[in-house]
């Protein structure tokens, strides 16, 4: 089942062409890596992830219609964003296993 989850990159190598090979280490993984490709590209994003996310995004524009036609008020302006920490020295040490 290798063999679903690989993919290459080619790429002009001087006069030759290489390529860069991967296999991804899940089915989901696989997608987002070549749909993320894909849209770097300019080319259509064709998973079944990318399906559903965009049909949960239509549906959800589509509820938030319903609710205008229901006299429910939707604020034109988007919450205010808050300030930027005073401090952006922090990280995550990966070298620390977690239990």
């Amino acid at each position: 089942d290798l063999y679903e989850l690989a993919f290459s990159i080619s790429y002009d190598h001087g006069e030759a062409e290489a390529y860069l090979n991967f296999i991804a280490p899940s089915k989901r993984e696989f997608h987002l890596w070549t749909d993320g490709l894909s849209a770097l590209l300019g080319s259509p994003m064709g998973s079944e992830q990318t399906r559903l996310d965009l049909e949960q995004l239509l549906t959800m524009e589509t509820k938030l219609r319903l609710l205008e036609l229901e006299n429910v008020p939707i604020p034109e302006q988007p919450p205010p964003i808050p300030p930027p920490p005073t401090n952006f020295n922090f990280c995550y040490d990966c070298s620390i296993a977690e239990p």
